[in-house]
Order: structure tokens, then sequence, then C-alpha cells
């Protein structure tokens, strides 16, 4: 059953950066651990200072081009957040997982 829970959770070894799931390229890895047992889920690795700072840089600049929506755009975005958000809600809540991100934002 270990080995089953840990492959479920390697597709989620990684980092969101930039809009894409990338893996970190530090040496540091971060023990996410079962709170209830303490048992080892995943080592997910770190992203590096470099990787950090240009997600940064990213999302600075998406920043400026958000500023510029108009606030009609901007409802209607966060509306299909909420939608979606709603959607995954109800498909959880019925006994349905979630296989993988790619499936989840093909949903949404």
């Amino acid at each position: 059953m270990e080995v089953i829970a840990m492959a479920m959770f390697e597709q989620w070894n990684r980092s969101f950066l930039n809009g894409e799931w990338v893996e970190g390229k530090s040496a540091r890895t971060y023990d996410n651990t079962n709170p209830y047992d303490g048992s080892l889920i995943a080592s997910v690795r770190l992203a590096t200072k470099e990787q950090l700072a240009d997600a940064f840089l990213t999302a600075k600049q998406a920043q400026k081009e958000w500023a510029q929506t108009t606030a009609e755009t901007k409802k209607e975005v966060l509306r299909k957040a909420a939608d979606c958000l709603r959607s995954s809600k109800k498909r959880n809540g019925k006994g349905q997982r979630r296989r993988s991100k790619e499936d989840e934002s093909a949903t949404c």
C-alpha cells in the first residue's frame, strides 16, 4: 500500500513556477509527511533562488498586464475560477478522485 501511495504523489513532486510544473533544481528537499502517523508522503525537491527570482519577475510582469485588464474581464475570470472550484468540490465530494494535474486542468 505504501508503494502505491508514494507513486500517487510522485507527479506532485514539483514546483509551479511561471505557469508550469517544474522540477526544483536545489539540492534541498522538503519532506511532506502524513499528519496522522508521521509517515513520509513525498520528498519535494525545492526550487533554487534563481528559479524563484525568475518566477517573481514573471509574476511582476504579469501583474502589469492584469492591472490593465478591465473590471468586467476580471469579474469573468474570477467567476470562472469560482465555478471550477465548485465543480471540483462537487466531483470530489462524490468520491471521485483526481487522477492527475492534467485531468484537473482539462476539466476547468
